[in-house]
C-alpha cells in the first residue's frame, strides 16, 4: 500500500511539475511575442518619422530654390519645379497635392491635375496660420482641406535666405488612409496586425475602425461606444499621447487585444500617434503550435515514467510475495526441527 501512495504521489508531483512548466514556457512566449510587438511598433514609428522627415527635406529644398526665394511662384521654370518634385513625392509617399501660398495664405499655384482651389485664402487653416505665425515647418493635424477634403499635410516656409523676409509656404498633403495604408493595415480590426493613427489632438486620422475616424480618443460617442470606458486602454492611450510607449490587454467587446504604442518622431517632436493591435487569439495559437513539441515530450515523459513505476511495482510485488512465502512456511520447518 505504501508504495502505491509513493507511487501515485511522483505521478502527481510530476503532472504538477509538467503543467507549471507548460504555463512558465506559455507565459513566456507570449512575453516574447510582446516584446517582438512593441519592436514592430518602433520599427514602423521609425519608419513613418523617417518618410515624413524626407517630405519636409524636400520641401525645404524648394523653399531655398532661387526662382521660390524670389517669390517667383508661377514662372514655367516654378511650374518645372513644383511638377517635378510632386511627381517624386508621389511615386514614394502617397503625397497627391502640392502647393504654394504667398505670404498671406493665398494659394497661387498647384500641382496635379485639379487646379480648383487656385486663388483661395487658406490663411485660417490651422497648419498654414501656424506656419505663417512661427516661420517653421509644420506637421498639421487632420484638417478638412478647401476641396471640403479629409488630409494631413507638412508646410514649409519659404524666408530669403539674404533678407530675411518672409515670402510664402510650400506644402504637400496626402489622403490620410492613403498614406498610413503604406505602414500597416488600417482596415482589419481582426488582421494579425492593424495600426491606428491619431493626430496632437487625439484625433483618429486612421483606422480600421472607420467611425472613430476625425475623432478624438476622447470623444463622448467614441468611449461609449469604442472604448466603453476601459481602464486599461483608457491608460494605454494616455500614455501613448503623452509622448511613451506603452502596451495593455483589453477587451471592449470584439475579443480580447494586445495593443502596444508610441509616438512618431520628426526632429525630436511626436508629429503623430501610433498603436498597433493584434487579436491575442492569434498569439495563443501561435503558441499552442509551438508547445506541441513540449506536449510530445512531456508524454513520453509520462510513459517512461509509468513504466518504470509499473517496473518497480511488479518487482515489488513479487518480493513481497516471496516474503509471504517464506514467512508461512518457515514456523513449520521450526516445528520438525524442534521434535526431532
Amino acid at each position: 500500500m505504501a508504495t502505491i501512495i509513493i507511487s501515485a504521489t511522483s505521478l502527481s508531483v510530476l503532472f504538477y511539475v509538467q503543467e507549471i512548466t507548460r504555463n512558465n514556457i506559455k507565459n513566456a512566449l507570449f512575453e516574447e511575442a510582446k516584446r517582438q510587438q512593441i519592436i514592430t511598433t518602433s520599427i514602423i514609428s521609425g519608419k513613418i518619422g523617417s518618410d515624413l522627415d524626407s517630405i519636409m527635406s524636400r520641401l525645404g529644398q524648394l523653399a531655398t530654390s532661387q526662382n521660390f526665394q524670389q517669390g517667383d511662384f508661377t514662372s514655367s521654370d516654378s511650374n518645372k519645379l513644383l511638377a517635378q518634385q510632386f511627381k517624386e513625392l508621389k511615386s514614394h509617399f502617397a503625397v497627391d497635392d502640392m502647393a504654394l501660398f504667398n505670404n498671406k495664405g493665398i494659394i497661387v499655384n498647384l500641382a496635379g491635375n485639379d487646379k480648383s482651389a487656385l486663388g483661395r485664402d487658406a490663411s485660417q487653416i490651422e497648419h498654414i496660420k501656424e506656419t505663417i505665425r512661427t516661420k517653421a515647418p509644420v506637421f498639421s493635424n487632420r484638417f478638412l482641406a478647401v476641396d471640403n477634403t479629409s488630409r494631413i499635410a507638412i508646410v514649409y516656409p519659404i524666408i530669403n535666405k539674404q533678407t530675411g523676409q518672409f515670402v510664402g509656404v510650400v506644402g504637400a498633403s496626402a489622403l490620410p488612409a492613403s498614406f498610413f495604408s503604406a505602414y500597416g493595415n488600417i482596415y482589419d480590426f481582426n488582421s494579425a496586425q492593424y495600426i491606428n493613427v491619431l493626430d496632437r489632438k487625439a484625433i483618429f486620422v486612421a483606422s480600421p475602425n472607420p467611425a472613430v475616424v476625425g475623432k478624438s480618443f476622447y470623444d463622448k460617442e467614441v468611449q461609449n461606444q469604442f472604448t466603453r470606458k476601459d481602464p486599461a486602454l483608457n491608460t494605454f492611450y494616455g500614455k501613448v499621447l503623452s509622448g511613451q510607449t506603452a502596451d495593455a490587454l483589453f477587451d471592449v467587446g470584439l475579443g480580447e487585444r494586445l495593443a502596444t504604442g508610441q509616438p512618431v518622431i520628426v526632429n525630436g517632436k511626436p508629429v503623430y500617434f501610433l498603436t498597433v493591435g493584434i487579436p491575442t487569439q492569434l498569439i495563443y495559437s501561435q503558441i499552442d503550435s509551438k508547445l506541441v513539441s513540449q506536449n510530445n515530450l512531456n508524454n513520453t515523459q509520462w510513459i517512461l515514467s509509468l513504466l518504470a513505476i509499473g517496473l518497480v511495482l511488479l518487482f515489488l510485488i513479487r518480493i513481497n510475495h516471496r516474503l509471504n512465502v517464506r514467512f508461512q512456511i518457515g514456523p513449520e520447518i521450526l516445528l520438525l526441527q524442534t521434535k526431532n
